[in-house]
């Protein structure tokens, strides 16, 4: 028969491999699951949906007060100024997706409501900027692209 000091060891060691396995699952699973989401320290700004306009016309743009065109050579105007509050639009005149997406590439850490993701030919994204600041964005598919929202 076993001692009572071996029978306790192996106890011991069971829970232990137990709580290992445990503490191990839980910590390579995501942070955030479909059905438990967990709760954000900051709060969470989603952007607005993208508006498909493949109908829009030269008045259509004309009437947006704060344009960003993109097209293959780049961001249009390349740096807008703005006011506190106001909102910014961008629209994908190109035949290719397009990306707006804060600094710095790759990781869009710098400003993340910034990151708009991709905008379909044809399609546009807007964003309203709340602070004064100068914020730096990019084509995530083509980097080489660049522009600034500037707000006073």
């Amino acid at each position: 028969m076993m001692s009572k000091s071996l029978l306790a060891g192996l106890f011991v060691l069971l829970l232990l491999l137990i709580g290992g396995f445990l503490a191990y699952r839980s910590y390579n699973q995501p942070l955030k699951t479909q059905n438990n989401p967990l709760p954000s320290l900051q709060p969470t700004i989603t952007p607005l949906p993208q508006v498909a306009s493949p109908s829009a016309t030269a008045t259509d743009s004309a009437q947006i007060k704060n344009l960003v065109t993109i097209t293959s050579a780049g961001f249009s105007p390349k740096v807008i100024t703005i006011k506190i509050g106001e909102t910014v639009t961008w629209i994908n005149e190109d035949k290719i997706v397009h990306t707006v997406d804060s600094a710095l590439h790759p990781t869009h850490l710098v400003y993340p409501r910034l990151n708009l993701g991709n905008i379909d030919p044809g399609a546009q994204n807007f964003l309203s900027f709340p602070e004064v600041g100068t914020y730096s964005y990019h084509d995530h598919l083509n980097a080489k692209l660049t522009g600034q929202v500037v707000v006073k």
